[in-house]
């Protein structure tokens, strides 16, 4: 595995489970520069998604279809 792409995924660790912001990971991994990046943030896009009610970094598998984690989509 490349590198960057296994700082990629320890950024998404990072992130997810969390309410971390995206530049806040960023500013701890130094990597402030992939704020931008387009192939970053297709991966992260892949893996990882912000709950649109909780504010949670939750893994795409549970993403419903308004953008919700499957926690807060229950709640409705």
């Amino acid at each position: 595995m490349n590198t960057e792409l296994a700082e990629w995924q320890e950024i998404i660790q990072y992130l997810q489970g969390s309410c971390n912001t995206l530049p806040q990971a960023l500013d701890v991994f130094d990597r402030e520069d992939l704020e931008n990046d387009p192939d970053f943030l297709n991966y992260l896009d892949r893996h990882i998604f912000l709950c649109e009610t909780c504010n949670w970094w939750c893994p795409v598998e549970e993403m419903t279809d308004d953008m919700e984690c499957e926690d807060c989509g229950e709640e409705q």
